[in-house]
């Protein structure tokens, strides 16, 4: 390796190239950000257009709908799998490790964990069946995110699970990714 570095350092900055690598590799030159300010001047954007919302006035929630929102909630935490399920993301401190000292560990919980184990967590955090997880893709590709479709009969719910970022991987992805117009609002272009 590099003089004065240890070959976990070594390992982490040619993982972290090789995710510059397929990042750029897949994105037409002319789409690529350029200007740094750009994620300051999308924040703001995305700043206002809450601050806009939460002037208007909106009907109150029933319980119903609060319950509906809390079981989804579950859901979203699920298309984490193994990793949310055993702690690796519980505080800023262990999430952070996902992005750092994980990387060069012996086992990454956030991309080693196989599709059965991340399939089991998932049942496990939803107390769904094996049957009632329909398709599960537990992704470590490049620009080919995580996710899952299952039925939830109780709540009468076809749900699509579809991970956010949890490897760098995917951050590298959120940063070149392209916007478009949806239903009033934002979404990463291919996402519907």
């Amino acid at each position: 390796g590099l003089e004065g570095t240890s070959d976990d350092d070594d390992a982490g900055l040619k993982l972290f190239w090789r995710m510059i690598r397929e990042t750029l590799g897949r994105r037409p030159f002319g789409e690529l950000p350029m200007d740094p300010t750009s994620w300051y001047r999308v924040r703001q954007a995305h700043a206002a257009a809450y601050d806009a919302w939460l002037d208007k006035a909106h009907a109150p929630a029933s319980s119903a709908d609060v319950v509906d929102l809390a079981h989804a909630f579950l859901y979203c935490r699920a298309t984490y799998g193994f990793a949310m399920r055993e702690g690796h993301m519980d505080s800023i401190t262990s999430g952070a490790a996902l992005f750092t000292v994980r990387k060069v560990a012996y086992f990454d919980p956030a991309e080693d964990a196989c599709q059965m184990t991340n399939s089991t967590a998932l049942r496990d955090m939803i107390g769904l069946e094996a049957p009632d997880v329909i398709d599960a893709c537990w992704s470590t590709a490049a620009y080919r995110p995580s996710f899952f479709v299952a039925v939830d009969d109780e709540r009468k719910w076809v749900v699509l699970g579809v991970r956010g970022t949890i490897a760098t991987r995917d951050f590298l992805a959120d940063v070149t990714a392209s916007q478009v117009r949806f239903c009033g609002g934002g979404a990463h272009l291919g996402f519907f």
